[in-house]
């Protein structure tokens, strides 16, 4: 029996190896030093390590070491443990032949040597390490997490705002339906998101605590969550709004989940794609209020997608090491110089885009004049990430921290100085 335990571990572990040695040969990723020191896994379970079975790693081209047979559990010489060998991803063929065929995990079962290990005593275990049980009261919570709820506030947000910018007559009835259909629009779209990435999220600091990652939810759950809001949202806005607005809204999910998603790592150009996602909810606005796509409609829809290139980019370079290690091909990891490059541009781009609104019979000229310093203030931060490349992270942050009062400032200055106010029956100015 331990022979045919041997044999199939052998047999398992050369199709792993011989997978991932294809797999690391096929994609080329970048990973800088603060990648390298980053780790995801978790600590074992201490009530199972008692009871732990030794398991050895047999390389390729080793011969199997002697397994004494007739004892419960299967040991091999356990004087001779070496350290863990490096991972299957980073050997060449040539070193894997070269690797120790000592197994790599040892048993344990001396309540002692555990508490030394793991700094507690297994009778502890249990109660640590005991499964997360949802409850009826915890439900709102984790929707909120799901759906990411900042998020879904600040697109939400720039729907409304760009409901109040349109040149026609203001319903509030409208509005807050708009304004909801929007954000369940948003939660689905969001909540789909994290569905698929749940291995990728378990590798990087920033998202390895959500609720799929933890199995605080299961992902049944989590799928029908997002069917429902989509389900509702949709009809939502086809109904009380029009349906312009609710193919819009519709639309920006499949972009969002179906072609953003995967193209995170695939391309760096993922963050263009990302950046028409988010200036789609503007236009959202626009068309619940006005029901038709008028040039002006682009020009909130064009700022927001100018400004987001900024904000993410700022927002990578500080987290590129998780992005690395999760395999996303993000700017700051396969390309830093352009996305510093592209941080500037959309920067510079904002000046023609705040032009355009008053030459579009938007806003009043004022509104030009107000966001000048407002958009210098971003531009020379954005410089100073550009140019000074030692103390770029500094920079980094400055600007990402600008960034989150920059588009409510600008987008503040084009309702206060819109040239056009409407009732239902007649013009207000």
């Amino acid at each position: 029996m331990a022979l045919l335990q041997c044999s199939f571990y052998r047999h398992l572990l050369l199709a792993r190896q011989l997978l991932s040695t294809a797999l690391s040969a096929r994609q080329v990723m970048v990973t800088p030093p603060l990648a390298q020191s980053r780790h995801a896994y978790a600590t074992p379970s201490l009530s199972s390590v008692r009871h732990a079975h030794t398991t050895p790693i047999w390389h390729l081209g080793r011969p199997l070491p002697h397994v004494e047979v007739g004892s419960e559990t299967s040991t091999v010489d356990q004087e001779k443990v070496h350290p863990p060998p490096p991972s299957p991803h980073t050997l060449t063929p040539s070193q894997i032949t070269q690797a120790p065929s000592s197994p790599v995990h040892t048993e344990v079962s001396d309540d002692a040597q555990i508490t030394q290990r793991y700094g507690r005593h297994p009778s502890t275990a249990e109660e640590e390490w005991s499964r997360l049980k949802l409850t009826w009261r915890q439900l709102p919570k984790v929707y909120l997490s799901l759906s990411k709820h900042r998020i879904t506030t600040l697109v939400t947000l720039s729907a409304v705002m760009g409901y109040c910018v349109a040149p026609a007559p203001f319903e509030v009835s409208t509005l807050l339906l708009a304004s909801l259909g929007t954000a369940l629009c948003s939660a689905s779209s969001l909540s789909l998101n994290q569905w698929l990435e749940v291995p990728y999220d378990s590798q990087m600091t920033r998202t390895r605590n959500r609720v799929l990652v933890k199995e605080i939810v299961s992902p049944f759950h989590s799928v029908a969550f997002s069917t429902v809001m989509v389900l509702a949202g949709g009809t939502l806005l086809w109904t009380t709004v029009n349906p312009l607005t609710a193919f819009l809204g519709v639309g920006n999910i499949l972009l969002y989940v179906a072609v953003y998603t995967p193209l995170k790592r695939i391309s760096l150009y993922n963050t263009w794609v990302g950046a028409i996602v988010g200036a789609i909810p503007p236009l959202m606005g626009w068309t619940a209020c006005t029901g038709t796509l008028d040039p002006g409609a682009f020009v909130l829809a064009g700022i927001l997608f100018a400004w987001q290139f900024p904000h993410f980019n700022a927002l990578s370079w500080r987290l590129r090491g998780d992005y690395s290690l999760a395999g996303y091909r993000m700017m700051s990891v396969v390309d830093p110089s352009l996305c510093k490059r592209t941080t500037l541009r959309y920067c510079l781009a904002l000046f023609p885009l705040c032009a355009a609104a008053p030459a579009l019979d938007i806003t009043t000229w004022w509104f030009l004049v107000d966001s000048i310093p407002v958009n210098a203030w971003m531009t020379y931060l954005a410089w100073r990430f550009y140019s000074d490349s030692e103390e770029d992270f500094k920079w980094a942050r400055k600007l990402f921290q600008f960034t989150l009062f920059h588009l409510p400032l600008l987008t503040g200055l084009m309702l206060i100085n819109k040239k056009h106010w409407y009732s239902e029956e007649k013009t207000i100015m």
